[in-house]
């Protein structure tokens, strides 16, 4: 999972379903979630991951630092 692939504030506190390192869908209950994998994977396994405000808020001090390096970065 990336610093990209998780939207900021909107989703905190949401439920989000990951397939293959990739956020598939974002939903507001933990039901909502689960059905929505169950329709769209069946059997497959899929991880359900709730978005912690903290965790915003983290990404999106990575983004800000890994933005700073490449700005730092010498152009070749």
């Amino acid at each position: 999972m990336t610093a990209e692939n998780i939207p900021r504030s909107l989703h905190a506190g949401k439920y989000a379903i990951i397939k293959d390192d990739q956020i598939v869908s974002v939903w507001d209950t933990l039901a909502d979630a689960l059905q929505a994998a169950g329709e769209q994977f069946g059997l497959e396994p899929v991880a359900t991951y709730h978005i912690n405000p903290l965790d915003v808020e983290r990404f999106a001090l990575i983004d800000a630092q890994a933005q700073t390096a490449r700005e730092a970065e010498c152009p070749s």
